[in-house]
């Protein structure tokens, strides 16, 4: 089937319309039956042309009174444009219209089919040209919608032009008015700014006219106070005569009160140390010194005041009051403890031992650092041969002896070998133990250096070179009818295990250290209560020192204490023991005179020790063959 669609084009394509059934059926049949099968549909202006050149509806066409559905109206439209055609060609050739019922297959009477097709040409011809006009009318009239879509566009574009030139007229002339605001803003500005400007001038002007005037006026001043300045200083300069003889004459007076009250003062004190001196000695109290060595490092928790008080910081303070305080070297040391050992020479036993923790500086003070610091050891015996040098009155006999006590067992440090002594007598001597006869202090010398380098050291994570025992120094001098005995003990310092890290053997020596440190303190406490009974055979350390801590001796104690605030504890421990230690009283000294028989014996040599060996020969061991008894 074919159709025409909107646009007027005629379309080929499916049967328009859904027949079914019977009903589809009747209608084909029945288009079969007028039109032989075909039919043709025309776009509706098309058909109302054509109904209007062959008469339309008077045409004569009868449609099928029961044709239905758009099939049947399609199919009476074709059968009477058919007809309108027929009788419109009839009517040019001179016959007579013809009457054709759709439900007749024959026509009649039958036109001559050739005649007709002139007539059919012309036909299509005036359907072409009104086609053609149509088109043309359409075309006009597509244009004249054209032009006027385009005014209207040109119209609507001028009308936004006008718009967005009006929009940005006003814009500008706001822009304008913002831009007059703005500079009539600025000009107030100005003329503000101008007028403070003129006023800061104006009183510009005003400070600097009475800056000149103070000027002038403080250039009158000067003249004025340089007149009156050089009159003061004549007057001044005649007050400080007169000033400086008066002075002079009351200094003359005051200094000579002041010498007065200064030699009183100072025989006072003279008279007070001498009177303390002498309490003590009868006493016999135990003298004790405190040392305090300068710290490793920035850091110290101690401080001493000059009446020797010694106060150690800790979070709280502790004060320990000390008969004297010192904080010099080794030869401020030996000034102060002199006096003491000036007893030696009167007839009196001398003990000096050093106390104290390990690192604080015990071998430092009894044996020296170097040569050019010597310990206590060496400047008493120097001084003891220089006492005898200047005494040009009779002879004199010295002997030394040297040992060390490590973990209880008795070592001669003069004699090569390990040489162990056990007995130690009541009096304190120890049979076996080499006694050297000495003339020199160079021989002594020799003999110290040689002894220390026998004795026993470790190093410890406190101390590098930590004595791991105690050293005692005897010297034995006679001379002028009376024998004395000095002791110089260097103690094996106090450690802890947590803080001295030590092992094995080293543990060992600790535990012997403090066990003997720790009956000495028994020893002490004894005595200063004044016990009947005194434990000195609880170590060989008291058993040696027994003789000196009887009335025999005037001991010394010098307590050795290290200020770094990591030794605050063991510090502390020492001061308080070395406390103790000054309020024991052991009894007034005895002076050791000799017999008229001890003389005699002196006189011929008898009692006298051995010679000592030279410097070449104790370099080649030969102590083992000058050991006295």
């Amino acid at each position: 089937s074919e159709a025409w669609n909107r646009e007027g084009v005629l379309c080929r394509g499916p049967r328009v319309g859904n027949f079914g059934g019977r009903r589809r059926r009747r209608a084909d049949r029945a288009q079969a039956e007028d039109f032989g099968g075909q039919q043709e549909r025309f776009h509706p202006p098309e058909r109302r042309r054509l109904q209007d050149a062959f008469g339309g509806k008077e045409s004569g066409i009868e449609p099928r009174s029961k044709a239905r559905g758009r099939g049947s109206h399609a199919a009476v439209f074709s059968t009477r444009l058919m007809q309108s055609a027929t009788n419109l060609l009839h009517s040019g050739m001179g016959l007579s219209p013809l009457s054709i019922s759709p439900a007749s297959s024959s026509l009649s009477p039958e036109p001559n089919v050739e005649g007709l097709a002139p007539y059919i040409k012309d036909v299509l011809t005036s359907l072409g040209s009104d086609y053609e006009v149509q088109l043309r009318r359409k075309d006009a009239e597509l244009a004249r919608v054209t032009k006027a879509l385009e005014e209207k566009e040109r119209a609507i574009a001028k009308m936004m032009q006008s718009k967005a030139d009006a929009e940005m007229e006003a814009a500008e002339s706001e822009a304008l008015a913002k831009l007059e605001s703005a500079r009539a803003e600025r000009e107030a500005a100005e003329i503000k700014a101008r007028g403070k400007v003129s006023e800061a001038l104006a009183k510009f002007e005003k400070i600097r006219a009475k800056a000149l005037d103070a000027k002038e006026d403080v250039k009158d001043l000067k003249r004025d106070a340089s007149l009156a300045f050089a009159d003061f200083e004549v007057e001044l300069s005649n007050m400080s005569l007169q000033v400086v003889s008066c002075l002079a004459d009351l200094g003359r007076e005051h200094h000579s009160e002041v010498s007065k009250a200064n030699a009183k003062r100072e025989a006072a004190e003279s008279k007070i140390k001498v009177l303390q001196d002498e309490i003590l000695e009868l006493k016999g109290n135990i003298r004790v010194y405190c040392r305090v060595r300068p710290p490793t490092g920035d850091d110290s928790a101690m401080k001493v005041s000059p009446s020797g008080i010694v106060t150690v910081e800790d979070g709280s303070s502790s004060e320990f009051s000390f008969e004297k305080v010192l904080q010099g070297d080794n030869e401020e040391v030996y000034d102060e403890i002199q006096p003491f050992t000036d007893k030696l020479q009167e007839g009196f036993n001398c003990t000096v031992f050093a106390y104290g923790q390990t690192g604080s500086g015990k071998s430092h003070t009894m044996w020296g650092g170097s040569k050019n610091e010597p310990g206590i050891n060496t400047r008493i015996i120097q001084d003891i041969f220089k006492a005898i040098g200047e005494d040009k009155r009779g002879e004199f006999s010295l002997s030394l002896s040297v040992l060390e006590i490590y973990r209880e067992d008795i070592k001669d440090l003069l004699v090569e070998g390990k040489t162990k002594l056990k007995t130690i007598k009541a009096c304190g001597d120890i049979p076996g133990l080499t006694e050297l006869a000495v003339s020199s202090y160079e021989e002594v010398l020799d003999l110290l250096q040689y002894a220390a380098s026998r004795r026993t050291t470790r190093a410890t994570a406190m101390n590098e070179h930590s004595s791991r025992s105690h050293s005692v120094v005897t010297v034995k001098l006679t001379r002028r009818g009376v024998s004395s005995k000095l002791q110089l003990v260097d103690l094996a310092g106090s450690e802890r295990v947590k803080r001295s890290e030590v092992t094995g053997e080293q543990l060992k020596e600790l535990a012997s250290i403090n066990k003997s440190l720790s009956a000495l303190g028994d020893c002490i406490a004894a005595l200063s209560v004044k016990a009947k009974h005194v434990p000195f055979r609880n170590s060989r350390l008291t058993q040696l020192l027994s003789d000196s801590m009887s009335n025999k001796a005037k001991v010394l104690m010098i307590c050795c204490a290290a200020p770094e605030p990591e030794n605050v504890k063991e510090s502390k421990n020492t001061l308080r023991w070395a406390q103790r230690s000054a309020a024991c009283e052991l009894g007034m000294a005895r002076r050791n005179s000799l017999s008229e028989s001890q003389l005699q014996e002196n006189k011929s040599g008898k009692g006298a020790t051995k010679a000592a060996p030279t410097k070449s020969q104790v370099s080649r061991r030969p102590l083992s063959a000058a050991r006295v008894n």
